[in-house]
């Protein structure tokens, strides 16, 4: 039956939408009002039949008409195309195509959305003319394969489990990008993805022209093996299980980054690692242009044998286990670092550890540059004969059992200070001790005055010597 519009009032239908009230032209069928399947759209000569399809032509008028009448703001921009407030089927459970409306044909005049597009449940194939999406949208189990002359989406972009292949035009996602399970094998002409970009599981060769991703990113079991053009990732970067194994041109990482189990072997121009870096059980080998880790530096079971570039580490380091041999220019680690177990037989340039040096049954025959421990210093089973330049320890020293026969140019410990089975015959230039000193059987308390201690360890030195 046709419906064509007559009048200018509205009816509400099922205390949910509402219409213009039409006139029906009886074709032979009477038009019931009273079923709830009858739900009238306000535009003229459109078809409503469930089992039938319209193939009529849709003009802006009309197509204006019937996204209103399911309670979608439009307005007609300057070339007379429409400009939506969002984009959804009429309801939870009526789409276009179920009311007899050529959703395709409905949506060809379409130039703009303000708000989110929702293309859940859709039976559009293509987006034809529409350039933006403002807000969010969601292609997950959409019917779209076509992304037509979309060049932004401002918000939110869901991919997950759609049948889109080639973002073809779309050059910036506003904020979060999911591409899990996704057939897209093409970012097209993607730059900016200004949120999360989650590549789980997807089936596309490399990112092509994207150079920037704002928030994280996790590349776990994607086929993507060459990240081209990405500059920087704004925070986390998970690399873990992925087929990468250069970054190319990526300088920074704005998070944690994670290379364990990963196939990465060279960073390449990276130069900055903002939080964690994780290289355990990685096969990185060469750390490229690194020059700093704003986090905590994890080397265990990593298989490369130098840090290179690299000069700061503002964490924690742990070198258990790992093949590394040279600290390059490694010149500061902020917090805690671990030797023991490691191949490390020299600090090289490393002059200041903020936290506490755990050398205990290491390597380290030589702290070469090291001035400064700032937490307690662990120098047990050592081989080491000298401390080198080292001037302060923060807090406790434990000598106990080491091969130290000099503290050389060591002035002041903060806290405790250990000497059982020590090999020590002078004590260099150390003038405080702020803790107590325990010396083989012997115990000086903490409370007494500082030059007593210093007096009676040198006595303690002398008489076991």
């Amino acid at each position: 039956m046709k419906i064509n519009i007559a009048s200018k009032y509205n009816i509400v239908l099922n205390n949910q939408i509402t219409h213009f009230k039409p006139n029906v032209v009886n074709q032979g069928i009477p038009y019931d009002l009273s079923k709830s399947n009858n739900i009238l759209f306000g535009a003229e000569l459109i078809y409503f039949n469930p089992q039938t399809i319209s193939k009529k032509e849709i003009s802006v008028q009309e197509a204006k008409q019937i996204f209103e009448s399911i309670g979608i703001e439009t307005k007609l921009d300057k070339d007379n195309k429409l400009i939506l407030k969002e984009y959804r089927q009429p309801n939870r459970t009526t789409t276009f195509n179920k009311m007899g409306i050529d959703e395709n044909e409905l949506f060809k005049n379409v130039k703009s959305i303000e708000g989110d597009a929702d293309f859940k449940n859709s039976d559009l194939i293509t987006l034809e003319n529409l350039e933006t999406i403002n807000g969010s949208a969601d292609f997950s189990y959409s019917k779209i394969i076509n992304l037509g002359k979309l060049n932004s989406i401002g918000k939110n972009a869901n991919f997950k489990n759609s049948k889109i292949s080639s973002l073809n035009n779309l050059a910036t996602i506003g904020a979060n990008a999911d591409f899990e399970n996704s057939k897209i094998i093409d970012l097209g002409k993607l730059r900016i993805i200004k949120g999360d970009a989650n590549f789980k599981h997807t089936k596309m060769p490399s990112t092509k022209e994207l150079e920037h991703i704002g928030g994280s990113v996790d590349f776990n079991d994607s086929r993507i093996f060459n990240l081209e053009n990405l500059k920087s990732i704004g925070k986390d970067a998970r690399f873990t299980n992925s087929n990468i194994t250069r970054l190319n041109k990526l300088e920074s990482i704005g998070g944690n980054a994670w290379f364990c189990n990963s196939r990465v072997a060279n960073l390449d121009k990276l130069q900055i690692i903002h939080g964690n870096a994780h290289f355990e059980n990685s096969k990185v080998i060469n750390l490229g242009e690194l020059k700093e880790i704003m986090g905590d530096a994890i080397f265990l079971n990593s298989h490369m044998t130098s840090l290179g570039k690299l000069n700061l580490i503002t964490g924690a380091a742990f070198f258990t286990n790992s093949e590394i041999k040279d600290l390059g220019n490694l010149y500061f680690i902020g917090k805690s670092a671990w030797f023991g177990g490691s191949k490390i037989t020299s600090l090289g340039n490393l002059k200041a550890i903020g936290g506490s040096a755990m050398l205990k049954n290491s390597k380290v025959t030589n702290l070469s540059k090291l001035e400064t421990i700032g937490e307690s210093a662990y120098f047990e089973y050592t081989k080491l004969k000298t401390l080198g330049k080292l001037k302060s320890i923060g807090l406790d020293a434990h000598f106990e059992n080491s091969a130290l026969t000099t503290l050389s140019e060591l002035e002041s410990i903060g806290g405790d200070a250990y000497f059982e089975n020590s090999h020590l015959k002078n004590i260099g230039k150390l003038g405080q001790i702020n803790g107590a000193i325990k010396f083989d059987n012997l115990f000086i308390p903490m409370n007494t005055s500082n030059f007593m201690k210093i007096v009676q360890l040198v006595n303690l030195i002398a008489a076991n010597n």
